[in-house]
């Protein structure tokens, strides 16, 4: 049996239509197959740093990265952790701060017990028992001088009127004030003291009329008038000794 010859040509062209054949996707899915290792490349993500990384920063950092060293390399060797969605865009608190929050919570509620807040009180002046008003009146000195300016230095007339309302300032030194004690005068004349003399004085306790002290009110012209009216006496002896030359003068 004979084989039949095949030219050089024919024997290209056969080869030429098996590599075809053989190049030609099955059903179009087939694809080239590589024995390489995948490359760390894909859509970047958003991790936070729990270590220093080189090239990358410091704990804390949050930096883009390629998801495949996200997920081959920094979180599983817990250099860094995925960060949430909600915390992307703000929506909610990062891990350390919950923590720091927590902690501060557990801090407090050890720190304040579980009891209801009370609201302040409105405050409220504390009044003296009856029993310390009759102290403090005991203590009360037994006469009160009160020294004054008079019209002039011969005369009892004072230039201002003296009234109770001038004995309440020394209450104060007391301890005690005018709501505490009523005052008024032994003789039941005017309250007014218009000349240098003396009268007596009734305190009395609010609310326990049994319990009342004397005290002797004694208004004294005061030391400085003595000097005054004499520097003023001198004055008006000099002015008219002068007014009296200048008329025997005019008479010549």
């Amino acid at each position: 049996m004979t084989c039949p010859s095949i030219s050089s040509n024919g024997f290209l062209r056969g080869l030429k239509a098996s590599t075809s054949v053989l190049n030609r996707p099955l059903n179009g899915s087939i694809r080239a197959f590589s024995t390489s290792s995948p490359a760390l490349v894909g859509k970047p993500v958003l991790v936070e740093l729990l270590q220093r990384v080189p090239g990358l920063g410091h704990p804390g950092d949050r930096v883009h990265v390629v998801s495949g060293r996200a997920r081959l390399d920094l979180v599983p060797l817990r250099k860094a952790r995925w960060v949430p969605f909600a915390e992307k865009f703000g929506l909610g608190p990062s891990k350390a701060n919950r923590v720091k929050s927590q902690g501060i919570r557990a801090r407090r509620s050890k720190a304040e017990p579980d009891t209801p807040t009370e609201e302040p009180k409105p405050f409220v002046p504390i009044t003296p028992t009856p029993a310390a008003l009759k102290s403090k009146i005991d203590s009360f000195p037994p006469v009160l001088d009160f020294n004054l300016q008079t019209v002039s230095m011969d005369s009892s007339v004072l230039i201002t009127t003296f009234t109770l309302g001038d004995i309440t300032n020394t209450l104060k030194d007391y301890g005690l004030t005018k709501e505490d004690v009523l005052l008024r005068w032994e003789d039941g004349k005017s309250d007014r003291i218009e000349r240098v003399g003396e009268r007596v004085l009734v305190l009395q306790v609010r609310g326990r009329g049994l319990e009342e002290k004397k005290v002797t009110v004694r208004v004294h012209r005061t030391s400085r008038d003595v000097s005054s009216w004499a520097e003023e006496r001198a004055l008006e002896k000099e002015q008219a000794e002068t007014s009296l030359k200048g008329e025997s003068g005019s008479n010549k």
